[in-house]
């Protein structure tokens, strides 16, 4: 590894290529559902996938801050106009998009002796929020039962709405995700308002 390179930064390619994983399962989807033609190569042409090559042969040692940056806009842009392209005139295809990110987050599924503390940091790491410089969420409660935060800036949402698309349903299939990573670790996910979220254990009966 470069000497340049720190953990936070392979973090960082780590989570654009998974989110680069979320566009090309949904265009995998479209192609197999046969949702129209040139999706894939609009998509491909317009914000190009993330190259898969070792960090430290294509990055840019000298201005590493902003290489990331850029990556972190295309992979944006990319999963925005995947999603926007899929569902243009069919909404209906959203359910469709939620099952193949919950079976998604079903291969993300904490260990069962995870508290909510170590579920959620878990989950974080893996998905992508912007740059670490961002801050993108404030936590409001943080215990090992129970974390709420409010999502105080959205990284998310210049790219959703550059592409036309409502980014509400950015956190629709984040949600659902989340509900696949967190299925059976007694742990539940909830927005509490549009903004607002929550994950605790599950109140069991008896």
């Amino acid at each position: 590894m470069s000497a340049f390179l720190g953990p936070i930064h392979i973090k960082m390619y780590d989570r654009i290529l998974y989110q680069d994983s979320m566009a090309q399962k949904i265009l995998d989807l479209a192609a197999e559902r046969g949702w129209g033609d040139g999706i894939a190569e609009e998509v491909n042409v317009k914000a190009p996938a993330a190259s898969r090559q070792p960090l430290e042969s294509i990055i840019d040692e000298g201005n590493i801050h902003g290489w990331l940056s850029e990556a972190v806009a295309r992979c944006e842009r990319r999963f925005a106009l995947t999603v926007g392209s899929v569902l243009a005139d069919h909404p209906e295809r959203l359910a469709e998009l939620q099952d193949e990110m919950k079976g998604m987050g079903k291969e993300h599924a904490p260990p069962p002796s995870a508290d909510v503390e170590t579920a959620h940091q878990a989950i974080h790491d893996i998905l992508l929020d912007g740059m670490p410089c961002d801050f993108p969420f404030s936590n409001v409660e943080s215990g090992s039962d129970s974390v709420a935060w409010q999502v105080a800036s959205c990284p998310h949402a210049p790219y959703w709405v550059e592409t036309h698309c409502n980014t509400d349903i950015y956190y629709q299939l984040r949600d659902a995700w989340i509900d696949g990573a967190l299925e059976n670790s007694g742990i539940t996910h909830q927005r509490t308002a549009p903004h607002s979220h929550i994950m605790k254990k599950e109140q069991r009966n008896g």
